[in-house]
This record gives structure tokens, sequence and C-alpha cells, in this order.
């Protein structure tokens, strides 16, 4: 929602969990793995909990399991205290543990910028933020912060012992990986492409496609519909790249679903202003 847009992940899943809530007429079983999904004339979900291990039967079945998170690849990306972006943002958000400062954040999203002016606010060392070049509102308030900003370069190697001291970048531009910037640091959090969580809904029979920049993804038609006729997705897991678009496309799958099992003139007006959004 617009009131959590400026949240990290970490920030905005509680209130997003309450909300859930305190609607009516929903189910809920948080922390709840699926473990498989059989079609048939309905589908039979199996998921399972510390407490038990269900099943659920469906109509209709929306698939948003998100993707995994991927580090980039560059030389020593394996080295102690390099984590993902959303490592970094669970690690500190949700248990309140900083790994060691000062801190790089890598990254091109806005999820990226976010935690920056996160830590920042909450005076956190950043040794710098390393991203795309551009000139918008988030950029100008980390500006304002202090935030040492680097733009437009590929980082190439880290470097310690036991436990990551600095990070090397080269131009982004060109084949050479020849360092001309190098930040001092004890933590890192460094973002690349997610790859997309299709398999448990291929399990169900849906087809997949492949994009170089993600791997393999659920195919969707516009208002979220897979290959099978019952089953819709949303998100990460069709190869979205956008927190934004991805919660508008899952409530547009959502809707679709629901106005698929039966009419409804309000539902179907929304799905359409849905639909325009999306599109531009």
């Amino acid at each position: 929602s617009s009131d959590n847009q400026n949240l990290t992940g970490w920030e905005a899943l509680p209130a997003a969990l309450q909300t859930l809530e305190q609607t009516g007429g929903i189910e809920m079983h948080p922390r709840t793995p699926v473990l498989s999904v059989y079609p048939g004339d309905q589908f039979l979900v199996l998921a399972s909990n510390e407490a038990e291990t269900f099943e659920v039967s469906a109509n209709r079945v929306v698939f948003c399991t998100g993707a995994y998170e991927q580090t980039p690849l560059f030389e020593n990306n394996d080295l102690p205290g390099i984590f993902s972006l959303r490592a970094l943002d669970r690690l500190i958000t949700g248990f309140g543990s900083l790994p060691g400062e000062p801190l790089v954040l890598v990254g091109d999203s806005d999820d990226c910028l976010r935690l920056a002016a996160r830590l920042a606010k909450a005076k956190v060392e950043l040794a710098g933020l390393v991203t795309r070049e551009r000139d918008d509102g988030m950029v100008r308030e980390l500006k304002q912060l202090g935030v040492p900003l680097y733009f437009d370069k590929k980082l190439v190697r880290a470097r310690g012992g036991k436990w990551l001291t600095r990070l090397e970048f080269a131009p982004k531009t060109g084949q050479s990986d020849q360092a001309d910037l190098v930040l001092d640091c004890r933590s890192a959090g460094c973002e690349a492409p997610p790859a997309p969580a299709y398999e448990l809904a291929h399990h169900a029979g849906c087809r997949v496609s492949f994009s170089s920049a993600s791997g393999y993804r659920l195919s969707v038609d516009p208002k979220g519909l897979s290959s099978h006729s019952q089953v819709y997705a949303a998100g990460s897991c069709t190869g979205t790249a956008s927190p934004d678009q991805a919660v508008r496309q899952g409530e547009l799958a959502g809707l679709s679903a629901a106005l698929s099992l039966r009419p409804d003139p309000e539902a179907e007006k929304r799905q359409q202003t849905l639909l325009d959004q999306i599109a531009t």
C-alpha cells in the first residue's frame, strides 16, 4: 500500500499480516510451507507446519511463491560478511543484528535504496551505496542523509581473510576488471536478479518459460491466468522484478480467480483498472 511504500520488505511484513488478520472470511496459515499441489477435479494442497500436516481442497489456486534471491558473481563472493540484500534486511530489521560496520550496499532496485535510507536514519555507518545513476526523490533523500553514492560501477572482487575487509569496483562499461574504486567495509548487502520459484506450480501442471535474465518462470496471461485454466500466478514467480508491480499483479490474479467462479460488476471494474495500470 502507499503507507508502506517507503518501508523495506521486513518492515512492511507485520503490517501486511495484521491487515490480513483483520480481514474477514480468510483462513490464514502463516509460517506454513506448501509441500505439494496435486491437480484434479479439485486441487489438493498439502501443507505442513510445526503443529500439523494437513490438506486443503480448492477450485482455484493462486501462486505467489516469490523467487530465490541470489548474490552477484564476483571474485570471493562467498566471504563471510557478504549477504544478499533481503537476507541483510531480515537480519537487521527482523532480528536487530548488525553484522558489521562500515557497511556497503550494492544494487539498483528501490528496495536497495529504501534499505540504505533506513540504515542511514538508524545511524548505521555506510561506506557507500553503489547503484545505477538516476536523479529521483529517493536518491535526493540519500544525498541529504549523507550517504556516499557511487554510480554505474560493477563489483569485481571482495578482499579479506576470515571476514570481509573491502570491496573493489570497476567501471560498468567496458571489459576490464581493473578496479578504480575500493570501499573498506566489514559487511555488504549485494543484489542480483532473483530466480523465480516456479517449481510448485510446474508440479501442478503449469507451463514455464525461460528468460536469460532470471531463468525459468511461470507463464501467465495479462490477468494472471496460467496454462492451467484453474491456476493463477503473480509476482516474482512470473518474473516480475518490481515489488509495486507484484502487489498489483497479486490483486489482479486474486480478482481474476474470484471472477472465474462468479461474476461481480464492481470486481470487474477494479480488474480493468489494474489491467490499465500494469499496461502503462
